[in-house]
């Protein structure tokens, strides 16, 4: 716990208000799944239309995202799935008009299907899709 500590007082600035933004999102997306129907949070949360503009920084912006997922995944208490991860991924991206695409796919394994939720922003997978070949079933732009 304290090395924890250590580690984080080590970090940026930058990096510090990322960790702690990724935490709060991750619990809110948490939150919303263990409420609301998986229709509720497409039509309020995924399909929510917003303008993007081309940062100049966003490159470094989408890794520092990438980055701070990754952090907090390690620290929360709950299993925070690709879902999870993505949609958290994809609010911050939004919350930056950063545009991003959010993809859901399945692949068949041993005769079961597995599931899988990446995105990518200008050919960054900041949650990554993985070796496997997924069949995408739905994607989504903003």
């Amino acid at each position: 716990m304290f090395c924890t500590i250590k580690k984080f007082t080590l970090l940026p600035f930058i990096e510090k208000k990322m960790l702690i933004e990724s935490l709060f999102v991750s619990l809110y997306v948490k939150i919303l799944l263990l409420l609301f129907s998986f229709n509720f949070i497409e039509k309020k949360i995924i399909k929510k239309k917003t303008e993007k503009i081309k940062n100049l920084n966003s490159k470094e912006t989408i890794l520092l995202i990438k980055k701070s997922i990754q952090r907090s995944s390690h620290l929360i208490f709950w299993k925070n799935l690709c879902l999870e991860q993505s949609l958290t991924a994809l609010i911050m991206l939004r919350k930056r008009k950063i545009p991003y695409t959010l993809y859901f796919g399945i692949r068949k394994n041993n005769s079961k299907l597995q599931a899988h939720v990446w995105i990518s922003s200008e050919s960054i997978y900041v949650i990554e899709k993985g070796n496997e070949e997924f069949t995408i079933l739905k994607e989504y732009s903003g």
